[in-house]
């Protein structure tokens, strides 16, 4: 009796091994299928020797853990089937619209993301999410034995890419990749979505903890010489998504985006570290004067703490006696910036929530850059009155462009025709965009002229954060074909300020200001990379 059931108990684990390997090879020729399909539409496309060294591996032990706690059927391996091929679909679908890879730090910005969609939408996604996790539920199969054994395996996997990184990077060069620091398309086509993407975690936690012990000596910059006469107060707006429609050569436009009283500003060129999301980037590059290198985290203020960066550009305004105060369209959760912006050095804080002075309408998705400046307005007229002897240091962020770019046409009626060799273009989101530049240039016209008359000596710099994600941006023939170039204004009593040159980007931003802000101003003496370095251990302590 008891060697019968010895047999029968040898035939039980013969016969779920067996379904498993079935599973298995299954599940991998779903996976291919659904990169090849997707390589076709613009993603990234698998090498299918190359995902056989370690990303099947990878997937069948994770796969292998889920299947472990659910119940042995039929549900379960679907379950388990569909949730892989969604994370393949994710990836390439990522890639297709912002046309980089995803990191797992972008996690932190679904708020953000879900943000953008309709009402109806979002219960979409709800019941999606609550079908799944009813689904799952339903499955699992509570084993003491079981339980341990996955989270044993996925503990692993947390441990030699967080705890102990050195072991997966070692691993992972070992098996000879192809790694092309400038092509991360290319790297992840070769070893695998899901092994680059931990492969990329573990280099970050790897630096990040080098970071933390190295000694980094703070650069003793002197501050610049402030006379009284000198103190010229400080406006700074960078706007979502904001740039110049003309710059599309292969757009013809029924009337001029660029409202015609902004249209006299001289326009000026700069590289973003973005394109088409990512606005935190744009922002650390703007108020650190160091470039986003994305080497510890996909958004460096994720990292942030609170603890003071002493060469950022509001940090230094600070101990020149300036009132430093920021004023962000979104709220404080969004990219980690409440802890951000005191890194920086901001002494005050605005969002829409909190103890505020913006207020959004409940039509509108994102507070309209016409309502944000006419209130920023009113906001400054009190600061000045509050705070006659002391210069102002004004830092906005708007996010009116923000995707999808709504436009009550009751009060902006579409104004411009976009069209593509004679046709109209059926991109209706993009035509918004474009509708949404002309009276967003209205409203910051119309800031300038106030702000010339309650603030004449003052320097203004406006910088858009990056493009917007345009479908199939390449058939539009952008600038210089580099999606990456957005515009930026330096303003002061209503006339342009003209840079000296025209190659500029966003982390010149800080130096721009500070040199038409002081006669002498002390230059830094580090590299790009120091300085990113010297701004990361600052703000990681």
């Amino acid at each position: 009796m008891d060697f019968n059931k010895k047999i029968n108990f040898s035939n039980t684990w013969l016969r779920s091994l067996l379904v498993t390997v079935l599973f298995l090879i299954v599940q991998f020729f779903g996976i291919y299928m659904v990169n090849k399909f997707e390589y076709t539409r613009g993603g990234i496309g698998n090498s299918l020797l190359d995902f056989i060294k370690l990303e099947f591996w990878l997937i069948a032990f994770i796969s292998f853990g889920f299947l472990l706690i659910l119940r042995r059927n039929i549900g379960s391996m679907i379950l388990v089937f569909f949730t892989t091929i969604f994370f393949y679909v994710f990836v390439n679908e990522f890639y297709i619209a912002f046309k980089r890879l995803p990191k797992a730090s972008e996690i932190q910005e679904i708020p953000e993301l879900l943000s953008t969609f309709d009402i109806s939408i979002l219960i979409l996604i709800l019941l999606i999410v609550m079908v799944y996790l009813i689904w799952t539920f339903s499955q699992l199969k509570f084993n003491r034995f079981k339980l341990i054994t996955c989270f044993l395996m996925f503990f692993s996997i947390f441990f030699i890419v967080k705890i102990k990184p050195i072991i997966y990077i070692q691993i992972y060069e070992r098996i000879d990749f192809t790694y092309e620091t400038w092509d991360s398309k290319k790297s992840a086509r070769s070893s695998g979505y899901l092994n680059f993407l931990l492969y990329e975690n573990a280099k970050k936690n790897y630096a990040l903890n080098q970071l933390k012990e190295k000694n980094i000596t703070v650069e003793a910059l002197p501050d610049p010489i402030i006379k009284k006469l000198q103190k010229s107060n400080v406006h700074i707006i960078v706007l979502e998504s904001f740039y110049d429609p003309n710059m599309f050569e292969a757009l013809e436009l029924s009337i001029n985006p660029m409202f015609y009283k902004f249209q006299k500003f001289q326009q000026n060129v700069s590289t973003s570290p973005v394109y088409g999301g990512g606005t935190a980037q744009a922002e650390f590059e703007v108020l650190t004067g160091a470039p986003a290198l994305n080497k510890y985290d996909n958004i460096e203020f994720n990292l942030f703490t609170g603890s003071e960066i002493r060469n950022s550009l509001p940090s230094k305004l600070n101990r020149l006696g300036y009132l430093t105060i920021a004023t962000n369209a979104l709220t404080p959760d969004v990219f980690n910036s409440y802890k951000a912006y005191q890194s920086l050095g901001f002494k005050n804080q605005f969002y829409l929530s909190g103890e505020t002075y913006l207020k959004k309408k409940e039509q509108d998705r994102f507070i309209k850059d016409s309502d944000l400046l006419d209130q920023n307005i009113q906001f400054l007229k009190q600061t000045f009155k509050e705070n006659p002897d002391k210069p102002v240091f004004n830092y906005v962020l708007g996010m009116y462009g923000h995707s999808p770019n709504s436009l009550d046409t009751s009060i902006n009626p579409i104004l411009i025709d976009v069209m593509k060799d004679k046709q109209s273009i059926t991109d209706d989101k993009f035509k918004r965009s474009i509708n949404q530049i002309y009276y967003r240039t209205e409203a910051l016209a119309k800031y300038i002229e106030e702000l010339a008359v309650i603030d004449p000596n003052s320097l203004i710099l406006i910088i858009g954060d990056h493009l917007p994600v345009i479908n199939k941006i390449e058939k539009y023939e952008y600038f210089e074909d580099d999606i990456y170039k957005t515009i930026f204004f330096l303003i002061q009593n209503n006339k342009s300020l003209a840079p000296k040159n025209n190659s500029y980007y966003h982390h010149d931003m800080s130096d721009l200001v500070l040199k038409k802000l002081f006669s002498e101003y002390p230059i830094s003496k580090l590299s790009k990379l120091e300085k990113y370095e010297e701004v990361l251990y600052q703000a990681t302590q």
